[in-house]
């Protein structure tokens, strides 16, 4: 009747639109001028099959790619056919694993590092030991100064999604981050870990393709937070050395844990202690 048909064009648009260019994951499926009324329940739910067939995660799709397809309808003043796609498709959201190594493993991980005989290795070495001691997450390592280390007083100060928290160093982690701060001046910079987001994630894959061994810095993150639950100690020790904004997030390792056999990190340290050679 002579109206214009709603596009998709005019809400994906590249980075000009109004949704911004994620929405470019999206036309893989379907062109720009393809009218968004055709686009039903049934259509959304074989782009969700296409989907998961490239190995998109299940999250991401909820928590993204549908979100963005929902803002078009509703920008369109369209009903959306999301809801309708996702019920005929079953998709639901997975829960975010939080397995990490066993402890005795990472530890064989780190010494193994160590012992290479790269020029970096030592260096190297002492950045996955400071993720496994810290659980400290990319984007705060990222951001991390010198100035962030407080030798003298024994503390780290870290600042990420939740806001900034103090952790306080054992003597065995206080040398790891004077070997770091020491580093770090020797390049004549503040910054802890060049490369920013994805310096220490690069380092520690390739460790993992050499060694063979399957670690990743997120991995690392949910191995100290299960070996302190191990240890014996609290959702609110956990909670506070993870950064956790709600205690619930915590509480999702308790399942993970294996054992308890300590009552401190120091414990924890001393469990995972390398047997003598002695006999």
């Amino acid at each position: 009747r002579g109206v214009r048909p709603i596009t998709l064009k005019a809400h994906y648009g590249g980075d000009r639109g109004p949704l911004g260019g994620h929405a470019a994951y999206l036309l893989k499926f379907w062109q720009e001028d393809t009218p968004m009324r055709i686009l039903d329940g049934k259509e959304v739910a074989w782009m969700i099959g296409k989907a998961l067939e490239a190995n998109r995660s299940p999250n991401t799709l909820i928590g993204k790619d549908l979100v963005v397809l929902k803002q078009a309808f509703d920008a369109s003043g369209l009903a959306s056919p999301v809801q309708v796609g996702r019920k005929i498709a079953r998709l639901g959201r997975v829960p975010a694993g939080k397995v990490g190594m066993e402890f005795g493993d990472a530890l064989a991980f780190i010494r193994r590092v160590r012992e290479a005989t790269t020029p970096r290795s030592p260096w190297h070495a002492d950045m996955i030991e400071f993720v496994l001691w810290t659980g400290i997450r990319a984007n705060e390592l990222a951001g991390m100064c010198t100035s962030d280390i407080d030798l003298k007083n024994g503390q780290i100060r870290l600042s990420g999604k939740t806001g900034a928290h103090i952790l306080s160093m054992d003597p065995a982690l206080a040398e790891v981050c004077a070997r770091l701060v020491g580093d770090a001046e020797a390049r004549g910079s503040d910054v802890i870990c060049p490369g920013g987001m994805n310096g220490i994630s690069q380092i520690i894959k390739r460790w993992s393709r050499t060694l063979g061994v399957p670690v990743t810095a997120r991995g690392l993150r949910h191995t100290i937070a299960i070996g302190m639950l191990e240890a014996g100690l609290s959702l609110d020790r956990v909670r506070d050395q993870l950064g956790h904004a709600r205690i619930t997030t915590t509480a999702e390792y308790v399942n993970r844990r294996r054992f308890a056999s300590a009552d401190s990190i120091s414990k924890l340290r001393k469990h995972w202690d390398p047997p003598s050679d002695t006999p």
